[in-house]
């Protein structure tokens, strides 16, 4: 029986937040993430851990070829954005520029984590960076925190048609 958490694209999901895990200071990142710290996919920032990494899924499109369907497998392409937080150490006076070394930091981690999991263990064919912004953080209440990155991240995947749970070949 297929559950809710089974579908290839909640596979994908967490895959992605698996990943975001595997960053590590010790290992060239900039920061740490630990799973299990509130550090990923949480929404309420006084029980979020920084730097917070929110995975969402924005929509999916086909990508199989017109007029030459593969009849065993569906080709697609998922877009997903990537919301990445961390606070200034320090209260300053240009807290709005000095926040954008702290996004590159975050950028450089992504890139970098894209880079160590281009398959995601093999679940996908590929993850590609698109492109990041730096944004207002809606958070007026907290300096530390004036501004977000926002990524955008392709992900190209094949999935059985009749068994849409299990990876395809085309």
């Amino acid at each position: 029986m297929t559950t809710a958490s089974d579908t290839y694209l909640n596979k994908i999901d967490q895959g992605i937040v698996d990943a975001i895990h595997t960053i590590h200071a010790s290992s060239g990142y900039v920061y740490t993430v630990t799973s299990g710290n509130s550090q990923t996919q949480e929404e309420d920032f006084s029980k979020a851990n920084f730097p917070l990494y929110n995975v969402y899924f924005i929509d999916e499109e086909s990508t199989d070829p017109e007029n030459f369907p593969n009849m065993r497998a569906f080709r697609n392409t998922a877009h997903y954005e990537i919301h990445c937080y961390e606070k200034l150490s320090t209260e300053g006076s240009n807290s709005i520029f000095e926040i954008n070394k702290v996004l590159a930091a975050l950028d450089h981690d992504i890139k970098k984590m894209i880079g160590s999991h281009p398959t995601l263990d093999g679940q996908v064919e590929s993850i590609d960076y698109i492109r990041s912004e730096r944004l207002d953080s809606g958070q007026a209440e907290d300096i530390l925190l004036p501004r977000y990155l926002k990524v955008y991240i392709d992900v190209d995947y094949s999935q059985d048609r009749v068994t849409p749970t299990n990876v395809a070949s085309c």
